[in-house]
């Protein structure tokens, strides 16, 4: 499993645990504080009610009359109440007094319980004991709803507690609310569990941003063209990314050097070998004519070998770079204007026409020195495979945000088993006319200067013969 689900899915696993546990306490806690409020209110009313029975006890019975008198009239009274959810029609509080035996002397429900022995019911017992009485009792053991709350006030006559009054009320309006109270309860905090996760997930894939940018660079390690290290913010993350950038430039500058002096050694044993061969024999007797040969091919030999150190002081310089020095801007057309008039002499000796064309304006940010010697060795390729009397042109375009220069020649075209090698340093065609290869390191050096310039260089067979390099250049390069 990815590392951004396990955050994720942990995450999930703590907060789904802590809605829960915390979702339950307070759905349940609900109840337990609707009860609380609404003994406060029966508090008072049994203490209300208590006082206005202990106004006359000299004799209980005119207070029982008065009793009896405000709750016949109230069971007449009609009435409608909007309390919020709940519509109230009818008075439900239930109110009975005891003498200070306990026995029921007044029940405003129909008298039912009068004459009965409430001494043994805590709200009663505790009251005439001086200490606060009340109960909760479901007329249907197995059902809540049915439970009613009783809370009890003392009677006092002459200092002492002659009697109990008790204000009883069912709990199914409470229950209303309540379950109001829960759906909204369980409605939020579902809403506030998916904005949690959400924002876990967001959490999880900030923390993984990183690691997946650094994977992706880690793995594009060894090849072409090479990523830059990606924004890794700050902190351990960039810490970590800039030490496998480090032991990416200490790999591939001992892969580089290794690389490089194998093929520098095969390349040079064949110049090398000859020009040995040249010189023994040239400390034998020979005509003059033979001499100026053998000397000849020291020379040729001596100067493949020149080219060949001067092409890879060239790509080392490119390939250590790690971004742009001397950014200017460039303007294309007189750059390749200018490559053309150098390599005059090259491609006039075998009569190819050289010429160039499209937008004189366009421009480019880059280094002036590295895009030269890309475009040179790009139009001196085309000369050396075109055959004499054929056409090489250079066009310069604009494509959306990239300037385009192609190099199209009439040549012999790259054979099919070299198309995927010829970027490779080192490897090289035999030229038409001559036979001879170079140092394979042309196409190599123009290949890290277009990366450096967060461009590409792309060679095809174009369709009536002959090769188009396409070189792409950012018009603004970061």
């Amino acid at each position: 499993m990815k590392i951004q689900w396990r955050i994720f899915l942990g995450f999930a696993v703590l907060l789904g645990a802590g809605f829960f546990f915390l979702v339950r306490f307070v759905a349940g806690d609900v109840r337990f504080q609707l009860a609380k409020a609404t003994e406060v209110s029966m508090v008072d009313m049994a203490n209300i009610l208590a006082g206005f029975v202990e106004t006359d006890m000299a004799s209980p019975q005119p207070a029982i009359a008065r009793l009896t008198s405000v709750f016949n009239g109230n069971k007449s009274r009609r009435f409608s109440a909007k309390i919020y959810e709940l519509t109230k029609s009818k008075v439900e509080i239930r109110v009975y007094v005891t003498d200070k035996q306990g026995i029921v002397i007044f029940d405003s429900d129909e008298g039912r319980a009068e004459g009965a022995d409430f001494s043994k019911k805590n709200d009663v017992f505790s009251t005439l004991q001086g200490k606060y009485g009340a109960r909760a009792t479901r007329k249907d053991p197995k059902d809540p709803l049915t439970s009613i709350y009783y809370v009890a006030a003392p009677i006092h006559y002459e200092g002492k507690i002659v009697g109990v009054i008790t204000v009883a009320s069912p709990v199914a309006n409470l229950n209303l609310f309540i379950q109001n109270s829960r759906k909204k309860i369980f409605v939020f905090a579902a809403t506030a569990f998916l904005m949690v996760l959400l924002v876990s997930y967001l959490i999880s894939m900030w923390i993984t941003g990183p690691i997946k940018r650094l994977t992706v660079y880690a793995r594009s390690v060894g090849s072409a063209p090479r990523k830059p290290l990606p924004e890794l913010g700050s902190g351990e993350m960039k810490i970590l990314g800039e030490a496998l950038a480090d032991m990416q430039t200490e790999l591939e500058g001992k892969r580089y050097v290794e690389e490089t002096v194998q093929a520098l050694t095969h390349q040079l044993k064949g110049p090398l070998s000859a020009i040995h061969g040249a010189a023994e024999l040239l400390s034998e007797d020979m005509d003059v004519e033979a001499r100026r040969q053998f000397l000849n091919n020291i020379s040729r030999e001596g100067e493949r070998i020149r080219k060949i150190v001067d092409r890879m002081l060239k790509l080392a310089m490119v390939e250590k770079n790690k971004k742009l020095e001397n950014v200017t801007l460039v303007n294309v057309f007189d750059l390749v204007k200018e490559t053309i008039d150098t390599l005059a002499v090259l491609h006039s000796t075998r009569s190819i026409s050289c010429s160039a064309d499209g937008d004189r304006s366009l421009s480019v940010q880059g280094d002036r020195f590295l895009l030269q010697q890309a475009i040179e060795n790009l139009i001196q390729n085309a000369i050396e495979f075109s055959q004499g009397g054929s056409t090489v042109t250079v066009a310069v375009s604009r494509e959306d945000s990239h300037g385009v220069i192609q190099v199209s020649d009439e040549g012999t075209g790259i054979p099919d088993y070299a198309t995927e090698r010829i970027f490779e340093r080192f490897y090289s065609l035999p030229r038409p006319d001559t036979g001879q290869k170079s140092s394979g390191l042309g196409l190599a050096l123009v290949r890290e200067v277009a990366l450096l310039h967060q461009g590409s260089i792309a060679l095809e067979n174009r369709p009536d013969g002959g090769v188009i390099a396409t070189l792409r250049l950012p018009l603004q390069t970061n």
